[in-house]
């Protein structure tokens, strides 16, 4: 998966938590601090059955810092905290090192949003240059309504995963970094394989497109212009979702395998599996 669209993938899942926050304008103060993402609560629900929990988990208890306050808060002091988060609440082996850059900041009508990426890898003294990282993502919302007291909040993603957390709710583990870079290693393997048959399609005669998309619906190959990738990736992902449930609902035992839509000037051939969908775009002649 492209680093750029994992990176904005991540912060435009902050972005949309951050969203569910209400605002009174008389007041100048939130209507909630309690944020819950109700078209999400599927996916996250499915996504924590998959995360391995340690027994007593509810007798851990989850570390913390101290937070700056909207006064005090720049991006030096951001990154230095980020730091001092990760040093001080996870648990990690000594193998792991990490980086921590400042990637963005965003002007918002009652916040300012500063983004980070915090960059884990395990070189060795064979492969000091690690080939595959493990990136989290941190946004800091710094309210511009609130007293200047209050303390800004922080949220982070994990690469490839979909649950936003919230320091001092959360448990780390270790093995959501090995996870990534495990998944990543799989990942290039298949892509390398698959990537004489990738050319192979590009090269029949009225292909005009093929795009490789994931699970969540992020295009991971194309041979599209970005445009007309996300136009595509858009409009298809919702359509292979929706249809998938359509046959659900007619026949539970049963499941999606190809679909094929057809118009005058276009062909679209779409082959969706577990974790990936092709999408091939050809002349309707071609077939």
């Amino acid at each position: 998966m492209p680093s750029d669209s994992m990176q904005d993938y991540a912060f435009e899942l902050i972005e949309r938590l951050i969203n569910q926050i209400t605002y009174d304008e008389n007041e100048k103060i939130h209507k909630s601090e309690n944020f819950l993402l109700d078209e999400q609560a599927k996916e996250i629900e499915e996504k924590i059955s998959q995360v391995i929990f340690v027994e007593n988990e509810d007798e851990y208890e989850v570390k913390n810092i101290k937070w700056p306050s909207i006064a005090e808060f720049t991006t030096e002091l951001g990154e230095k905290k980020i730091d001092e988060f990760m040093r001080k609440t996870w648990e990690f082996g000594e193998c792991w090192l990490y980086c921590i850059d400042f990637i963005e900041k965003f002007e918002k009508e009652f916040t300012t949003l500063y983004n980070f990426k915090a960059c884990w890898s395990m070189p060795t003294r064979r492969k000091p240059i690690p080939r595959f990282t493990a990136s989290v993502y941190f946004t800091f919302d710094v309210s511009k309504i609130k007293p200047k007291d209050t303390e800004v909040s922080v949220f982070y993603v994990f690469e490839t995963q979909k649950l936003v957390h919230r320091p001092g709710i959360s448990r780390f583990r270790q093995q959501w970094l090995t996870e990534i870079i495990d998944l990543k290693e799989a990942l290039i393997k298949d892509f390398n394989e698959a990537e004489e048959t990738f050319k192979r399609l590009a090269a029949f005669p009225g292909v005009q497109g093929i795009i490789v998309m994931n699970c969540d619906g992020i295009p991971i190959r194309t041979t599209l212009p970005q445009n007309k990738t996300a136009l595509y990736v858009g409009l298809i992902h919702g359509l292979v979702a929706k249809t998938k449930s359509a046959i659900k609902e007619m026949d539970h035992q049963n499941d999606l395998s190809f679909i094929r839509l057809r118009s005058h000037k276009d062909e679209i051939l779409i082959a969706p599996d577990k974790e990936f969908t092709m999408i091939v775009i050809q002349k309707p002649a071609i077939q």
